[in-house]
């Protein structure tokens, strides 16, 4: 195999192990879309993460930020539950 075709190899494996590492990171864990100094959105599967679960990451979240974190909403989809909290 040349050198390029090797680099070329190298450069697909890596990304490959990359998305296959951030898929396994998302699988089962809570994400956010929005963030800010007023609160942020979570959402997470429904099957796999509680509100308490959620409800402790957006406390931390808000404490980083010198307040607490006040549920301001909660929707139910399907599998995916979405919640938006403020920091008071």
């Amino acid at each position: 195999m040349t050198l390029g075709g090797c680099l070329a190899a190298s450069r697909a494996v890596l990304v490959a192990g990359g998305m296959a590492l951030a898929l396994a990171a998302c699988a089962g864990r809570i994400w956010r879309d929005e963030a800010d100094a007023d609160g942020l959105r979570l959402h997470w599967y429904t099957g796999k993460i509680s509100i308490d679960e959620a409800r402790a990451e957006a406390t931390r979240y808000c404490l980083e930020r010198g307040g607490r974190a006040e549920l301001q909403d909660e929707f139910i989809d399907r599998d995916v539950t979405v919640a938006r909290f403020a920091c008071r």
